[in-house]
């Protein structure tokens, strides 16, 4: 009995030993920075060590402190989250330094080496980083929320991977790229259904000619979305590149019959029938009799407009456009960074984020139901007379929620990529000349300071070097271009993520 006692009491010694040991290490760690406030750093190269806590990641549980925020600088992909920070520091009384990147390679370092304790503004990064199972799980933060019936729980398993919560969605829109809208009659046609790359193109050919599209080719965001599969470890695809290809073919050849309606006077002015992407087309309000001239629909499918997702795969719902945040498994302040993303998903952080347009903020929407109901309500009433009908404007309110409950997922991609794709598409058919006025643009501030672009976009342009002698031809979607323009892709795509640490192989 004596030997139990004694036992009992060395292990309780142990314990108190180690909580005054923890309690040392936190006051000798405290960063120097005035209270509530935000620093913004270098972002040099000096990590700082590595955790040595032994607490399985999904019970780490939210504890105010002070914490390192790494994100893209402006103009390479950063975005505004400051404000929304800045009211999380005044409440709590913590404080914040920001460290700032222009290349995404030394952001992924960063965040490896724990140099910092939150990754912010960029999806790729944070993508990545869970794949390779470099993430805390944010199970103890995001878990009460979800199935509660209280927030869209698709967006937030957006941020859900290998069955663990890594990446905090607390906020969102819907990305641009990712909308049409098309008639819902011609939606029905499809039973419901326009959810492969098939089966739009199949709703495209049965609109009316006349009124179909005079926007032009779309930006290649969809199709860069398309070529990346990081879960799978695996990029590029004909089938994918093939697809895309023709229906840009079909919006070119519906742009150059538009223009000619155009020059001769013809043009009806109507709203054409596939329209994409643009935060306008989120007005519900206009939905309702959208295709119609003189009180008559001028499509067989009639009047009313619906959103559709593009497909970038079979099934695939709107794209979430976020300045989603994670937190590194190597952070050394964990529990600082979570308690900011558990404020966030609080009605406090919920009800700031929805009051963000009133603040000189960004129209997000809440990830909260209640309070997000709210902010669109307003947001619609905007569009309607001083005294709306009630009726109506709660069916456009529904109808936008509907809308919302298909957003599902993180893109993989970021800023730098995108605007290194579309580049890439441009620069390999452009000519000599107009390869030398990029050049310029990137060397005399344009693009950025000049010593960050050339970090920001230097695989890019190693590539657009390899094409020096290269002649100019069409684009990569008309007759007479590139006919290895899948495996190019391809190429690029893995050596972007290769230069990021993260090795893929190439779709055939």
């Amino acid at each position: 009995m004596k030997r139990r006692i004694v036992s009992w009491m060395l292990l309780l010694c142990m314990i108190a030993a180690l909580f005054g040991s923890c309690s040392g290490n936190e006051k000798g760690e405290k960063k120097e920075m005035e209270r509530g406030s935000t620093e913004t750093g270098s972002g040099g190269n000096e990590a700082k060590p590595a955790t040595t806590s032994h607490t399985p990641a999904d019970r780490i549980l939210p504890a105010a402190g002070d914490f390192v925020i790494g994100q893209m600088k402006s103009g390479f992909g950063g975005e505004n989250g400051k404000w929304l920070l800045s009211e999380y520091l005044a409440s709590s009384g913590t404080k914040a330094e920001i460290k700032e990147y222009a290349s995404e390679k030394e952001l992924i370092e960063a965040a490896r080496t724990g140099e910092i304790d939150l990754v912010s503004g960029n999806d790729l990064v944070s993508l990545i980083l869970a794949y390779e199972g470099n993430l805390t799980s944010l199970d103890a933060v995001i878990g009460e929320y979800y199935g509660a019936g209280t927030c869209y729980d698709k967006v937030l398993d957006a941020g859900r991977i290998n069955g663990s919560f890594l990446i905090a969605v607390p906020f969102f829109n819907v990305m641009p790229e990712s909308e049409i809208l098309v008639p819902r009659g011609a939606v029905d046609a499809l039973d419901g259904k326009a959810r492969s790359m098939e089966e739009l193109l199949s709703l495209f050919d049965g609109l009316e000619a006349k009124d179909r599209s005079h926007s032009g080719p779309m930006l290649p965001d969809m199709l860069l979305n398309s070529l990346l599969d990081l879960p799978g470890k695996r990029v590029g695809g004909k089938a994918a590149f093939n697809a895309w290809t023709t229906l840009q073919k079909d919006l070119e050849d519906d742009l150059q019959a538009w223009l000619q309606e155009v020059q001769s006077g013809n043009a009806s002015g109507r709203m054409p029938l596939f329209t994409y992407g643009g935060e306008s087309s989120f007005n519900t309000v206009s939905w309702k009799g959208l295709y119609q001239e003189n009180g008559q629909p001028y499509t067989q499918y009639g009047s009313d407009a619906v959103l559709i997702p593009f497909p970038v795969f079979e099934g695939a719902g709107f794209a979430v456009n976020t300045v989603s945040q994670s937190i590194p498994k190597a952070s050394s302040n964990r529990e600082a960074a979570m308690a900011y993303l558990a404020w966030e998903l609080s009605e406090e952080g919920q009800r700031k984020i929805a009051s963000w347009e009133a603040n000189g903020g960004g129209s997000w929407n809440a990830v909260s139901k209640d309070v997000n109901s709210e902010r669109i309500e307003r947001y619609l009433k905007s569009f309607m007379d001083a005294d709306p009908d009630e009726n109506v404007l709660q069916e456009a309110v529904k109808e936008a929620e509907r809308c919302l409950e298909k957003a599902d997922r993180l893109a993989p991609v970021s800023f730098c990529l995108k605007q290194s794709f579309s580049e890439l598409l441009r620069l390999r058919s452009a000519g000599s000349e107009e390869r030398e006025r990029w050049r310029v643009m990137l060397k005399d501030g344009t693009m950025g300071a000049a010593e960050d672009a050339e970090k920001a976009y230097s695989l890019l342009t190693s590539y657009v070097e390899k094409t020096e002698e290269e002649a100019s031809r069409p684009r990569y979607f008309e007759e007479g271009t590139f006919d290895d323009w899948p495996e190019y892709l391809s190429d690029f795509l893995a050596d972007y993520l290769a230069d990021l640490g993260y090795e893929v192989t190439k779709a055939g």
